[in-house]
């Protein structure tokens, strides 16, 4: 039944007679005073709704509602107790008294075994909370506000999770570091929230979803190295970058390493890039030498997001399941972070980074263990030696042999001349011509012919020597052109290895300045996002303004209402209030007048 909005409406009828009533929905009847009895023993009630009734005073004294699963009563500011529980109540999930005028909360709490989340956010007039809150085994979010805290502190000391999300604080309050027994702190949608102090000592898990205002400070005591290692915890907060201290990082969903003996102790991080505000979940799996390992996936569901965030895992605490997988020498890991929402694309995972403990670093590889491949260091060693280096390319001095020139008594002018002549000019092909047939004629004449034996001898050595050194020269001259042509290329190689060498030099130059720069640009862009985030977040501000001041003037809307109704009323009964002011003028004057008399009689 929904009666949200009847604004006249007083005062709510006995309810005895609909007992299969399952749903009542009183929301912003902000004239209504009293809740029957009867809505009490409605057993087949499921939720109640009565948010917004200001002038609400008498609620049912006890209920037993043994269906009801939702009760609601926010912004009840009228509305100081809490029914008495009667009896146990296993199916009341979730208690919402949000600003209410609420002054304490009965013992009976105790029988919502069932109760999941209790809402108490600025119930200015709570001041304190029953002892017995401890029996509700099943509390899983105690939702209030931040000066509450010290109330939570004292009455429910062993609280292991607590929320804080929506809050209005600019600072998380310094007592959060006593709750001893806190494992999980909510603080999604803490817009205006910039510095968070510390953390309760044993705290695994913090989430500061929207959290768009923290200061640096807070958000690098979030994602420091030193933070992990005392605390161990998983954390979701606002942010666009893999910290520093991480030792690998990869564009993209996975990341894939070699490890050996004992799966080394790690911790994850993500950088989840936003597309579309949706909610969504995600979920860790892991491959060990291609294999899948089912029991170990880590799935996470997050909420609505309105920026980039970055999600830190630490997964020491299942090493012993994974040592249970290594078999090799060098075992590959690859761990994806796969988003399982069956919707559009809305949110990506687009960084991966790992850290490992220092005392397992030489049992982890990021590149493939088989795999050999020059480093840059090798690279700068060559070119180095190369500068040390002195050329081993002699030049060879082009010097022509001379041969001694021959002369005989029987000798014909021409084999004088040739006698005269280099002998290179004799390899010319018409020279070498002639100088054959002139030899082949002067070693066939005899001493017949008048060619001594001395001369013939000469001519005969002469004739032998010419065809042996003419190959031989022949040769020489090939070898010396081949030898030219190796010393010309191994020239051009040496000039060609030194301008490699300065560019290379170059190349490292500009590596470095590009280098330089990326970090200047890497620096201005996070000053950039800064901005960015404190406009944001000024903008959400201006929206929270923008909200509280809509509610106020509903608020003023509705009191002109009722001042218009109560102005209305009083001009129906103006003629009469006329009358009876006449009358009573006349009254008034009647009564002077025999005063007056009265008083002359004496």
């Amino acid at each position: 039944m929904d009666l949200s909005h009847c604004e006249l409406l007083k005062k709510l009828p006995d309810f005895s007679g609909v007992p299969n009533l399952t749903e009542l929905n009183l929301d912003y009847c902000t004239s209504l005073e009293e809740v029957d009895d009867s809505i009490g023993s409605l057993q087949k009630l499921v939720e109640l709704r009565a948010s917004g009734c200001t002038k609400l005073k008498a609620f049912p004294h006890s209920i037993s509602l043994k269906s009801l699963k939702t009760l609601i009563l926010t912004w009840c500011s009228s509305l100081q107790t809490f029914p008495n529980i009667t009896g146990k109540m296993e199916t009341l999930e979730s208690i919402s008294i949000e600003s209410s005028g609420i002054q304490e909360l009965p013992s009976s709490i105790g029988n919502l075994i069932g109760l999941q989340e209790l809402s108490m956010t600025s119930c200015l007039s709570l001041k304190e909370l029953p002892e017995n809150l401890e029996m509700l085994q099943n509390l899983r979010n105690l939702d209030i506000e931040d000066e509450d805290l010290p109330i939570v502190l004292k009455s429910f000391p062993k609280l292991a999770s607590l929320v804080l999300s929506g809050n209005n604080f600019v600072k998380l309050p310094s007592c959060i570091q006593e709750f001893l027994h806190l494992k999980l702190l909510h603080l999604l949608d803490c817009k205006l929230l910039q510095e968070i102090p510390g953390f309760p000592p044993n705290l695994d898990f913090i989430n500061a979803t929207n959290c768009t205002s923290l200061n640096a400070e807070s958000s690098s005591l979030l994602l420091s190295q030193e933070t992990y290692e005392l605390y161990d915890l998983e954390v979701i907060i606002p942010g666009k970058n893999i910290p520093k201290w991480f030792h690998h990082c990869n564009e993209g969903e996975y990341i894939t390493f070699w490890v050996r003996k004992k799966f080394p102790m790690i911790t994850l991080c993500y950088v989840l890039a936003l597309n579309n505000k949706s909610i969504f979940n995600c979920e860790i799996r892991f491959f060990i030498n291609g294999e899948e390992l089912f029991e170990l996936e880590i799935p996470r569901s997050f909420s609505e997001m309105v920026t980039n965030h970055v999600w830190l895992y630490d997964l020491q605490t299942n090493n012993n399941l994974l040592d249970s997988y290594l078999e090799n020498e060098w075992n590959q890991v690859e761990i994806i972070c796969e988003k399982v929402i069956e919707a559009q694309n809305n949110v990506s995972v687009s960084w991966s980074g790992i850290h490992v403990s220092k005392q397992e670093a030489d049992n982890i590889l990021f590149t493939d263990p088989d795999l050999e491949t020059d480093s840059t260091e090798e690279m700068e060693a060559f070119y180095a030696s190369l500068d040390g280096e002195v050329s081993c390319v002699t030049r060879i001095n082009n010097n022509k042999p001379s041969e001694e020139s021959e002369e005989t008594k029987e000798a014909l002018k021409i084999f004088e001349d040739f006698l005269t002549k280099d002998f290179v000019d004799l390899l010319e092909p018409e020279e070498y011509k002639t100088m054959k047939v002139t030899l082949d004629y002067l070693s066939g004449l005899s001493i017949n012919d008048g060619v001594s034996v001395e001369m013939r001898s000469v001519i005969m050595e002469v004739s032998r020597e010419f065809t042996h050194w003419s190959y031989d020269y022949s040769n020489a001259s090939k070898k010396i052109e081949i030898a030219k042509s190796s010393i010309v290329k191994a020239e051009e190689i040496e000039e060609g290895l030194e301008a490699n060498k300065k560019n290379f030099k170059e190349v490292m130059w500009l590596e470095n300045e590009l280098y330089d720069q990326l970090a200047y640009l890497e620096e201005r862009k996070r000053e950039l996002e800064e901005q960015i985030d404190a406009i944001k977040a000024n903008i959400s501000a201006s929206e929270l303004a923008k909200k509280r001041a809509n509610s106020r003037k509903r608020e003023i809307f509705e009191e002109g209402k009722m001042l218009k109704a109560q102005r209305d009323e009083l001009r129906g009964r103006m003629p009469h209030l006329r009358d009876e002011w006449e009358l009573a003028k006349k009254i008034q004057e009647n009564i002077r007048v025999e005063w007056s008399k009265l008083r002359e009689k004496y």
